[in-house]
């Protein structure tokens, strides 16, 4: 992303090639998903509603909610889940489940809603499950999509 011309001094290739190593090395800004209330950080893989404590997230748990975001109000499939948040190595159904439970844990200590059926009072997004599909992420109305 720079250029030199000819001639040029040993002492400005240095200073150049410093510039350019700072640049690279600076921190990504972070990528923050939001979904009605809901808000993932996704460096820090925190959990927040709205102005409400953070809840730290294991990374496939991470991974499992920004997929959900960034799929929310339509259902993914568990083996499209499977591949997204397992990548190569693979998971299973079993294995989903169970991280589905956790999230459904997390998600309820920022005071939604743990389970996959809606809550009259419940104000968080929450995972619903499609028995033989998969699961999706359901926005309350309220809060409308992001």
């Amino acid at each position: 992303d720079d250029y030199i011309t000819k001639p040029f001094s040993p002492r400005q290739l240095v200073a150049r090639a410093l510039a350019v190593l700072r640049r690279a090395h600076r921190a990504p800004a972070p990528v923050v998903r939001q979904a009605g209330d809901l808000a993932l950080d996704s460096s820090r893989r925190e959990l927040r509603f709205a102005a409400g404590e953070a809840v730290t997230l294991a990374p496939l748990e991470s991974r499992l909610l920004e997929y959900l975001m960034l799929n929310a109000g339509h259902v993914v499939t568990m083996e499209a889940i499977i591949d997204h948040v397992w990548g190569p190595e693979g998971g299973d159904r079993d294995m989903l489940r169970q991280l589905v439970r956790r999230l459904r844990q997390k998600i309820a200590l920022c005071g939604g809603t743990p389970d996959s059926l809606p809550a009259d009072t419940g104000t968080l997004p929450y995972v619903e499950t499609v028995p033989g599909l998969g699961y999706g992420l359901v926005i309350p109305p309220s809060q409308g999509k992001d």
